[in-house]
């Protein structure tokens, strides 16, 4: 038997973040813009999953904006990059990785620094999300 399961390719740790993400100009595979508000599912430095309710095409790209919870509430836009899709267990959602792109260095150093302190709240734990294919790229 032939195992076609690919080796963990993520580099950086992820946690649980069930956070609102607005999607904004998401290509569908049929070319078209689609934007909607829909709910994160984890979260890392390089990028985070979400689930939608259409599938987007592989490699496309879309602006996120989301929040960090906390004192602040630090408010991250980005481009992000569409690197894998998968269907959801919820039927008719789609699992969707993305990868952040040209994030500011500021908001890279929000992100890291939220991440560290929920990885140190659950005693070095990143509690990650079992929904997340072992064949995804960076997210």
């Amino acid at each position: 038997m032939i195992d076609f399961k690919q080796p963990e390719r993520r580099q950086s740790t992820r946690i649980k973040f069930e956070e609102g993400v607005q999607v904004i100009n998401a290509s569908l595979e049929d070319g078209s813009a689609y934007s909607t508000l829909t709910k994160a599912v984890n979260l890392s430095e390089r990028g985070m999953m979400v689930l939608l309710p259409k599938r987007v095409k592989m490699a496309s790209k879309a602006i996120f904006i989301f929040s960090l919870p906390g004192l602040h509430r630090t408010r991250i836009t980005t481009e992000v990059r569409v690197v894998w899709v998968v269907p959801s267990e919820k039927e008719g959602f789609f699992n969707t990785g993305v990868q952040f792109i040209n994030l500011e260095p500021l908001k890279t150093t929000a992100i890291t620094t939220f991440l560290y302190g929920r990885v140190h709240m659950n005693d070095g734990k990143s509690n990650p999300d079992k929904s997340t294919p072992d064949k995804s790229t960076p997210a």
